[in-house]
C-alpha cells in the first residue's frame, strides 16, 4: 500500500513536508480506488475529481494507492497504520481529514476506521467526513452468483454419475427380437454423459477457485478478519456479518448509481449501477450501523453506472453540497 500525489509515490514523511508546504491548514482528502483500479480512476478526459477538489474546494488530495487480490480486512489495517504514520509526521497541527473512497475502497475506509479506532490510533481524531461511492456494504450479487454457481459445479458429478448409469440400464433394457441393438451406445454412457462433462466442470470450477480474497469478501462486505475466518455457511452463501460501526464524531455518507434515468427518492431495491445494488449501498438490512437514509446523508444519482462514479461531473456537484460548508483557507 502506498500514498500517492500527482502520480508520485511518498513516503510518508514526504507527504506531510509537501503538505507544509503548499497547503498548510486545508483539508485533506485521501482517495481510495476501489477493485482492479488504481489512483488513475479518478480523472478522465471529461473529469478530474482530483483537481476538482483542489480546485473548488481547496483540498490538499492523496490518493491510495493498494493491493485489491488482498483481504478487506488485510488491507483496512494497513491503511490505519499507514494514516497514523502520516499523523505521527504532521503532528498536532493540521485541519481535518477526509476519505472519499470508490467500491471496494469504501470498505477498506470502514475496516480501517474501525480497526484504528479499536486500537487507539490518534488518526482517527483528524476524520471529519467519509463518502462511500458505489460502496457494496452489504455485498455484490455477482460474487454471491458466482459462489452459487460453484456449489452447483461441485455437486454436479453426482447426477451425471446417476444419469449415465439410469440410461446404460435403459440401453441395455431395450431389446428387439432378443437382441438389445443399443448396448453398443450404452457402453459410451460413463464417457459422454459423466467423464467428458465432469471434466470441463472440474475446469470451471478451477477457474472459479480462482477468485482472490478480496472479490471473495466483496459477496457479503466483509470487512473484519472474524467475518471470513468462521467456517462458511451455506456453502458461504449465508453471510456471518460482524456489524463495522462508524466513527461516533465523523459524518459518513453515500452515493449509489442507477443505470435507469427515471429520477429516484431513495434507495429502490431494484436499482442498481450495475454492480452494486442500492440498497447495498445505502447498507439497507438488519444491523444498519450507518443509518445513512435517516440521516439524510444518502443520494440515489440516476444514470449513472459504477465504472464511471471516479470521474463523474454529477457524483462531484453531490459531494460539493456534503463538504459546503468547510472553511477555505486563502
Amino acid at each position: 500500500m502506498r500514498l500517492r500525489r500527482q502520480g508520485q509515490n511518498h513516503t510518508p514523511g514526504e507527504i506531510a513536508q509537501l503538505y507544509a508546504e503548499q497547503a498548510s491548514g486545508h483539508g485533506v482528502v485521501f482517495f481510495v480506488h476501489g477493485l482492479l483500479y488504481d489512483d488513475s480512476c479518478w480523472r478522465a478526459a471529461t473529469f478530474d475529481m482530483t483537481s476538482a477538489f483542489e480546485r473548488e474546494l481547496g483540498m490538499f488530495t492523496v490518493h491510495v494507492l493498494y493491493d485489491t487480490g488482498r483481504h478487506i480486512s488485510e488491507n483496512g489495517l494497513e491503511l490505519a497504520n499507514l494514516l497514523q504514520a502520516l499523523a505521527d509526521e504532521v503532528g498536532e497541527a493540521g485541519a481535518h481529514w477526509h476519505l472519499v473512497a470508490h467500491s471496494m475502497g469504501g470498505l477498506v475506509c470502514r475496516s480501517a476506521l474501525f480497526q484504528g479506532d479499536k486500537a487507539g490510533m490518534g488518526f482517527t481524531r483528524r476524520i471529519d467526513r467519509v463518502v462511500l461511492l458505489g460502496t457494496p456494504n452489504r455485498g455484490v450479487p455477482l460474487e454471491k452468483g458466482a459462489q452459487l454457481v460453484r456449489l452447483l459445479v461441485a455437486g454436479a458429478p453426482i447426477p451425471l454419475r446417476l444419469s449415465a448409469l439410469g440410461l446404460r440400464r435403459l440401453f441395455h433394457s431395450l431389446r428387439l427380437g432378443g437382441r438389445a441393438p443399443l448396448g453398443p451406445i450404452a457402453g459410451l454412457t460413463d464417457f459422454w454423459v459423466y467423464t467428458v462433462p465432469t471434466f470441463f466442470l472440474t475446469f470451471a470450477g478451477r477457474i472459479l477457485d480462482m477468485r482472490s480474497d478480496g472479490i471473495r469478501d466483496l459477496r457479503h462486505g466483509a470487512m473484519l478478519r472474524e467475518a471470513w475466518e468462521q467456517p462458511p455457511s451455506w456453502g458461504g452463501l449465508k453471510p456471518h456479518r460482524v456489524p463495522v460501526p462508524p466513527l461516533p464524531w465523523a459524518r459518513t455518507y453515500a452515493i449509489a448509481g442507477s443505470l435507469s434515468a427515471r429520477a429516484r427518492t431513495g434507495p429502490a431495491i431494484r436499482a442498481t449501477d450495475g454492480l452494486v445494488s442500492a440498497a447495498s449501498a445505502a447498507n439497507l438490512g438488519p444491523d444498519d450501523e450507518l443509518d445513512l437514509v435517516g440521516n439524510g446523508r444518502f443520494a440515489l444519482l440516476p444514470g449513472v453506472n459504477h465504472f464511471v462514479m471516479p470521474f463523474s461531473r454529477e457524483v462531484f456537484d453531490t459531494l460539493r453540497g456534503w463538504f459546503g460548508d468547510l472553511p477555505n483557507p486563502a
